[in-house]
């Protein structure tokens, strides 16, 4: 009933609106920011093609809450370098959005189906949005097995972090996604935490290349439940090493920040 609403009278009118403001937005822009890679090789393309010089640099959302410094950080690392026996379940962790363009949905099948097949998968979603209230009725059949709970602050995550044996990074099969990359994927490979990235595009490249985790693709839930049978058998694919840390750190002092300030001291140049 939503989706039909949608289509109709105010909202439509502003969801267009919106559209062309941010259109507007973006041509009249000396220069725009991206997060990733993708983003901006689509931008350049359409400006190319509509014979327009435009300056996209590429400044990734690599600033997570926790710091490299922090011990916290350190007593994270610490809990999950001791869980490297034989595990008889698998604890996976959801924090952050929980709306259409996550299909968390997915996962919860993905939970059942590992039931089914006799392991135990627990699954914790902290965060808020508007798919949260039919998940919670869709869980109810799996009782303990699927937690939900609010949103919490960055410090009060750090119980939820040592709890999990590996992290969901979850987007639904959207074309336009395949260009974004969830800011929660670099904050947990800045915790050398092991992620499950259910994901195309940029963010299954990023995970692949720096082996941060393992990748399944959007909308495949017995694909899922299958890495989660696999890794409760081979828990020492859950150890990650230090190289995906060591990216998000490179990209964060070597990249992000000098290309941001150097973008900005071009447009003021240009303006002067």
């Amino acid at each position: 009933f939503r989706e039909r609403l949608a289509g109709f009278g105010p909202l439509k009118i502003l969801t267009k609106f919106t559209s062309a403001a941010l259109q507007l937005s973006l041509d009249r822009a000396n220069a725009i920011s991206v997060t990733s890679s993708a983003l901006q090789s689509n931008l350049n393309k359409k400006y190319e093609e509509s014979g327009t010089t435009k300056s996209i640099q590429v400044v990734r959302n690599v600033f997570p809450p926790l710091g490299d410094a922090d011990p916290k950080v350190t007593d994270i690392q610490r809990i999950l370098s001791q869980k490297t026996g034989e595990k008889e379940s698998l604890n996976v962790l959801y924090a952050g959005t929980i709306g259409r363009a996550q299909n968390l949905a997915n996962a919860i099948e993905a939970v059942r189906i590992a039931k089914n097949r006799g392991m135990r998968v627990n699954l914790r979603m902290v965060g808020a949005g508007a798919a949260k209230r039919q998940l919670m009725l869709d869980a109810r059949d799996l009782g303990e097995q699927v937690q939900f709970l609010g949103q919490c602050p960055p410090e009060s995550m750090v119980e939820h972090y040592a709890w999990a044996d590996t992290a969901l990074v979850h987007l639904t099969d959207w074309e336009p996604l395949n260009r974004a990359v969830p800011s929660k994927t670099y904050e947990l490979m800045s915790m050398r935490i092991h992620i499950c990235a259910v994901v195309s595009g940029e963010t299954a490249e990023i995970v692949a290349e720096q082996a941060a985790g393992d990748v399944v693709i959007p909308e495949n839930s017995l694909a899922l439940a299958e890495l989660w049978e696999t890794l409760i058998k081979f828990p020492y694919r859950l150890q990650i090493d230090t190289q995906g840390m060591e990216w998000v750190k490179s990209e964060r002092v070597e990249r992000a920040e000098p290309t941001f300030l150097r973008m900005l001291e071009n447009v003021v140049f240009d303006a002067e």
